[in-house]
């Protein structure tokens, strides 16, 4: 069996921006006004930043194959790195329906069939359609190494380039040329009302009290957790990094590049957005409307905003099979050691490290959570309602992965850490430090999370990441030790 190609340290710090930064999240940034920039700093440093710094000690202690399923095996135990294994895995679930949600959009947007944005069965077909065919690629194809090379061009960089340019000069144009008339547009099927000054969007004028949130404006809380969803999944890149060059060299330093980009791109490309975007008009799921509104700023020809619309689609359907390979990795680590039925066929990888059952069992998953978007009465809190769950099993995870990087420190203090926390001389402060501000941010956001939405909403994603959070404990309460047994003996299992 061939090895898979070695991945550079450049290649991997664009897996890991994929896998993080996209322009799909832009109008949750932009939908918070003048704090945005208030909640973008707090999430990349209270809360991105924790975790890569966790998460590069971790990756520098173990830089072999499972990434965090590997980390919580050595810091707590088998069902441990189980659990987290399963919950890195699941919370792609819903994550992954919000990410396909946009397709459609984009879709109608390229072909000029604006119903798409807002038609449920053809998001609900469209994100069925995105994922099984990315899902079947990953099978037979190294995405690893084209998402690296390709995706995040395609996914970001291009993508970003358009919103940066064309985004920069409308809101020129608007601050040049303040009674400058648009006309009405019709952008994914609504009437956005004429533009004639920056006072009319998202930010409106600039006063430097609502760069912070107030109590009069609590609303914005509701995106809170959205923003900081943006940095969540920074370490899930960590399971690569039996194929990144010279790992314990070049994974923190990679790891630190892609917080950073990130954060850039959130704060530059959601300002220019909410600069732009008439207030009242914005749609969660469709970053095509406000390119679209830029070209009509500008006087620029349909055809622009709709190779926009083209290259994002691609894009981001090529992001959604890093995410497609990468966590489903964890669980293929876990069922090697015994912790799913032999049957299963979870153990089984090809020479990708991919395994065919759980990608095909993943899919499925994320093929009946995207139903919600059939049910629920509206789109934004469809998306708002599954974009929250992923966060709240994301933060799960990293409560468990506080608890492994304290117990490792006191119970292995002795192991080889190239990169420490704090630096080898100092004590355990620094990591106290940095894991209670992670602690205190992720409780902040989850207050702010459920104060936001209603009751309703609040309890389908409790219930979501209920049945999420039950199902691995009950493999674990059936599991047999014969399932490990029979793993060692291929011809059995």
């Amino acid at each position: 069996m061939d090895k898979p190609v070695h991945i550079s340290p450049m290649a991997f710090i664009g897996l890991t921006c994929v896998m993080v930064a996209s322009v799909r999240m832009i109008p949750d940034v932009a939908a918070t006004g003048w704090t945005m920039f208030f909640y973008t700093l707090v999430a990349a440093l209270l809360y991105g930043l924790p975790i890569a710094l966790i998460s590069a000690e971790y990756a520098c202690m173990f830089p072999q194959a499972g990434g965090p399923e590997l980390w919580m095996t050595r810091a707590l135990g088998k069902n441990w790195g189980f659990l987290i294994a399963w919950l890195l895995w699941a919370q792609m679930f819903p994550g992954v329906v919000t990410q396909g949600s946009s397709m459609a959009a984009l879709l109608g947007e390229t072909f000029g069939i604006k119903a798409l944005a807002t038609n449920r069965l053809a998001i609900l077909a469209c994100i069925l359609c995105e994922y099984w065919t990315i899902s079947l690629l990953c099978i037979h194809l190294d995405m690893a190494k084209l998402v690296g090379k390709f995706g995040v061009w395609l996914g970001l960089y291009i993508p970003a380039l358009f919103i940066f340019s064309l985004g920069f000069a409308a809101l020129i144009k608007l601050i040049l040329v303040p009674g400058i008339i648009s006309g009405i547009q019709q952008v994914s099927g609504q009437q956005v009302p004429e533009i004639q000054q920056v006072s009319g969007t998202i930010l409106g004028p600039f006063k430097a009290v609502e760069l912070v949130p107030s109590a009069a404006d609590s609303g914005s809380l509701a995106y809170f957790s959205s923003i900081l969803f943006i940095f969540a999944g920074i370490e899930l890149s960590s399971v690569y990094i039996p194929r990144l060059e010279n790992p314990r060299k070049h994974y923190m330093k990679s790891i630190m590049a892609a917080l950073i980009f990130t954060f850039l791109f959130a704060a530059v490309l959601g300002f220019l957005v909410a600069a732009v975007v008439p207030k009242g008009t914005l749609q969660l799921n469709n970053i095509a409307q406000a390119v679209a509104l830029f070209c009509s700023v500008l006087g620029l020809p349909d055809w622009v905003w709709r190779l926009f619309s083209g290259i994002t689609f691609f894009g981001i359907a090529v992001q959604g099979s890093a995410w497609a390979a990468g966590p489903c990795k964890a669980i293929t680590e876990s069922a090697k050691r015994g912790m799913y039925p032999p049957s299963w066929k979870f153990w089984k990888a090809n020479k990708y490290n991919n395994s065919k059952a759980v990608i095909l069992t993943q899919a499925t998953a994320v093929s009946l959570v995207s139903c919600i978007y059939v049910l629920m009465p509206d789109l934004n809190s469809a998306y708002l309602l599954l974009l929250n769950a992923a966060a709240l099993l994301f933060n799960i995870i990293y409560i468990i992965m506080i608890i492994g990087i304290i117990v490792l420190r006191i119970r292995q203090a002795d192991i080889e850490r190239p990169f420490r926390i704090g630096g080898k001389s100092s004590g355990n402060l620094p990591l106290y430090l940095t894991t209670g501000i992670l602690v205190l941010t992720i409780v902040s956001a989850l207050i702010g999370e459920f104060a936001q939405c209603s009751l309703s909403e609040n309890l389908v994603t409790l219930g979501i990441v209920l049945i999420i959070v039950t199902i691995p404990l009950v493999i674990m309460a059936c599991r047999k030790e014969t399932w490990e047994i029979a793993l060692q003996n291929p011809i059995l299992a």
